[in-house]
C-alpha cells in the first residue's frame, strides 16, 4: 500500500526518531527511550494518563511502546508481514524476563503496512503470553495520518516533504527557479541526516529569524540550508531561491509566511564585490522585515564570509543583529554517529551488492573517523568507488578494495585532477576555468563572451 509520506526511506535509525517525536505528541513529554537495535527495535515508555487512542477514551498506567522498522525491499509483503510477527513474538517472550512486569498498555509501532489479519495474529500473540491491558498496533498508514494532523512534526524531518506539498508552496514569481531548485533537491533528501548543526539552525531561525550557515567545501551547509528551506513548507511557507536581495523586497508579502534560502549569498569560490555590496546595502531593511512568519537562511564559506565582513559594512549590519556569532552554524564537525548516519543513508541509496555493503560495514569506523570526511566524499566514494563491486569478493580482493577506499579518503581529489590534465583538451579547460571565475550565476552571453576573448590568447 502506497503511503502518503516517504516514511520507508528513513531507514531504521531516523524511523524510530520520528516515532519518538511523535509519541511526546500523542502522549506527552515524559516519554522516554530505553534503548534498543535495529534488529531487536527500539523501547520506549511512559507512566500516567494519556489522550489514547482518543481524547474521550484515556488510558492510563504503564506503557510500553516497542518500534519495529523492516527494510521494505528486502522481502514480498507476505515475508515482511512474517518478520514482523516472529520479531514480535520474540519480544513478547522476552518481555517478563527483561522487565519483571507487564505494562497496561502496549503499543506496537511499525512502518509495514498491517492487514487485518495480520493484526489479530499480533494481537494473539501478547494475549496468548498472558497480557490483559490495552494493546494496539499502529503500522505506516497511521503514521501518515499523524503526520497529516501534526504537520510540525515533518519540521524535523525533511526528508518526508512530499511533491504535493511542494506544488503549494514554490511561489510563482519565483517558479522556475524555485522548481528548479526543488526539483534537484528532493531526490537527495532520502540520504539526508538530522545533525545537531541542522537543529541549532532551526533554534536560531525560531529565536532570530536569521541564520548563517557558514563551512568549508563539502561540508553539506547547502544541503542543511535546502533542507532547513524545505521544512518550513510543512507550516505552509512559500519557499524562495533569491540571487540578490532585492529580490526578497520584490516578493515580500508581509500576510504570507515566507522562508529565502540564499545560498552562497556573498560569493560561492571567491567573494563576489557585487553580490556584498547589494547584501551590505538592503541587508539592514531585509532584516527589518523578517519575524516569524518571514526567515532568512544564508550559507557562506568562513574566509569569503570574512572578506565581505571585511570589505563591506555587512559585519556592521550583521553584528548589530543581534550579533553575526549568535546566528553563525559551523557546518564542519559533525558528531560519529551523524558521520555514520551519512555513510549508511548513502550505502542503503546506492543499490550496491552484498559485497560492496559487506566493505562498507566491515571499514565504517575507518571511514567515519577519516580525518578527510565530508558528506560529499562519502557520497562519491559510495558512487564513484564501491558501486564498482559487481561479484563476490575473494579475501585478497577485499584486501584490495580496502586499499582502494583508503587511497580515495587520503586523497580524494587525485582522480578529478588526472582528468583535468588527461581528459580535457585546451578549449574544455579553458571553459571549466572560466565558469569557475564567473561563478555559478552567469548570462550565456558573458560566459561566451570571456570565453572567446580567452581562447584567442595563445
Amino acid at each position: 500500500m502506497a503511503l502518503k509520506y516517504r516514511i520507508n526511506i528513513l531507514g531504521w535509525y531516523n524511523f524510530e526518531g520520528l516515532v519518538q517525536t511523535l509519541l511526546k505528541v500523542l502522549i506527552g513529554s515524559g516519554v522516554k527511550s530505553i534503548g534498543g537495535t535495529k534488529d531487536g527495535g527500539r523501547d520506549a515508555s511512559f507512566e500516567g494518563e494519556a489522550p489514547f487512542p482518543s481524547k474521550r477514551t484515556k488510558w492510563k498506567g504503564k506503557w510500553i511502546f516497542q518500534v519495529k522498522y523492516s527494510e521494505l525491499e528486502t522481502g514480498s509483503v507476505e515475508a515482511i508481514g512474517k518478520r514482523i510477527l516472529n520479531a514480535f513474538n520474540k519480544e513478547i517472550k522476552n518481555i517478563e524476563q527483561r522487565r519483571g512486569y507487564w505494562p497496561n498498555n502496549y503499543i506496537l509501532i511499525t512502518n509495514v503496512h498491517l492487514t487485518s489479519t495480520l493484526r489479530n495474529k499480533l494481537s494473539d500473540v501478547i494475549r496468548v503470553a498472558g497480557f490483559n491491558g490495552n494493546f494496539q498496533s499502529i503500522d505506516g498508514r497511521e503514521i501518515c495520518e499523524f503526520l497529516d494532523i501534526y504537520p510540525r512534526i515533518r519540521y524535523s524531518f525533511p526528508q518526508l516533504i512530499g511533491l504535493a506539498d511542494l506544488n503549494k508552496i514554490i511561489n510563482k514569481e519565483l517558479y522556475n527557479r524555485s522548481e528548479a531548485f526543488v526539483a534537484d533537491l528532493q531526490p537527495k533528501l532520502s540520504v539526508f541526516v538530522t545533525t545537531n548543526q541542522y537543529f541549532k539552525a532551526h533554534e536560531i531561525l525560531r529565536k532570530y529569524h536569521f541564520v548563517v550557515l557558514d563551512g568549508p567545501p563539502e561540508s553539506g551547509k547547502s544541503f542543511i540550508g535546502a533542507a532547513i528551506t524545505l521544512s518550513y513548507t510543512a507550516e505552509g511557507y512559500e519557499v524562495f531561491y533569491p540571487q540578490k536581495p532585492a529580490e526578497i523586497y520584490k516578493v515580500h508579502n508581509f500576510s504570507n509566511k515566507q522562508v529565502y534560502f540564499a545560498d552562497d549569498a556573498v560569493g560561492s569560490i571567491t567573494f563576489d564585490p557585487n553580490l556584498g555590496d547589494f547584501w551590505g546595502r538592503d541587508l539592514p531593511g531585509i532584516i527589518h522585515k523578517l519575524d516569524k512568519h518571514h526567515k532568512l537562511i544564508w550559507t557562506a564559506r568562513k574566509y569569503i564570509l570574512q572578506e565581505a565582513l571585511d570589505r563591506t559594512k555587512l559585519g556592521e549590519h550583521i553584528d548589530n543583529f543581534p550579533g553575526i556569532h549568535e546566528v553563525l552554524v559551523e557546518v564542519s564537525d559533525y558528531k560519529l554517529l551523524e558521520k555514520g548516519l551519512i555513510l549508511y543513508n548513502h550505502a542503503k541509496q546506492a543499490n550496491l551488492t552484498g559485497d560492496a555493503k559487506k566493505l562498507i560495514k566491515e571499514n565504517a569506523n575507518f571511514i567515519s573517523n577519516h580525518s578527510n570526511y565530508t558528506p560529499e566524499r562519502i557520497r562519491q566514494l559510495i558512487q564513484l568507488i564501491l558501486s564498482g563491486v559487481q561479484k563476490k569478493l575473494s579475501l585478497k580482493e577485499k584486501q584490495e578494495w580496502c586499499k582502494k577506499i583508503d587511497e580515495f579518503l587520503k586523497n580524494p581529489s587525485e582522480r578529478f585532477c588526472k582528468a583535468y590534465r588527461e581528459a580535457l583538451g585546451h578549449s574544455e579547460r579553458t571553459m571549466l576555468i572560466t565558469l569557475l571565475d564567473l561563478g555559478k550565476r552567469v548570462e550565456i552571453n558573458k560566459l561566451k563572451e570571456e570565453y572567446e576573448r580567452r581562447i584567442s590568447i595563445v
